[in-house]
């Protein structure tokens, strides 16, 4: 009788620690993550238009990687860009989006709002690197 109630402890217990793995929000993300080797390829796939990308990425750009919290509405990523297209992609987003353009912590940060997004990028001039955060308020 002692087995048995053991053995049925065991089985509950495992059955519970089961239950909370699969219905708990950590293990049920809703993270999804997309890269594309080359700007070209992510036009191809229309990456813009799903407003996850910045509007716009430097001319050049490789290994672009986004990962997004569809549920939060927030995403993130990065891109490799060629550093001697930092002028003309900067003008771009100031002229075409109204970007703000600073010194950031590690190069240069550029915040732009469209409707309801909001992109914070920062550019690693020195790396050719940029990060990036993107919110959707919808």
């Amino acid at each position: 009788m002692k087995r048995i109630l053991i053995a049925v402890g065991v089985l509950l217990a495992f059955a519970g620690i089961f239950f909370i793995l699969r219905y708990s929000s950590y293990c049920d993300s809703d993270w999804v993550r997309t890269e594309f080797a080359t700007l070209d390829e992510a036009k191809a796939a229309n990456a813009f238009e799903r407003g996850w990308l910045p509007p716009v990425l430097p001319d050049g750009t490789t290994k672009i990687v986004e990962v997004n919290d569809v549920e939060a509405n927030f995403g993130e990523g990065s891109f490799i860009f060629p550093t001697e297209s930092i002028s003309a992609y900067l003008e771009a987003m100031q002229t075409a989006f109204g970007a703000t353009v600073a010194e950031g912590t590690t190069g240069i940060r550029v915040q732009i709002t469209l409707e309801a997004t909001h992109w914070t990028i920062d550019l690693d001039q020195q790396a050719g690197l940029g990060k990036y955060a993107v919110e959707l308020k919808r």
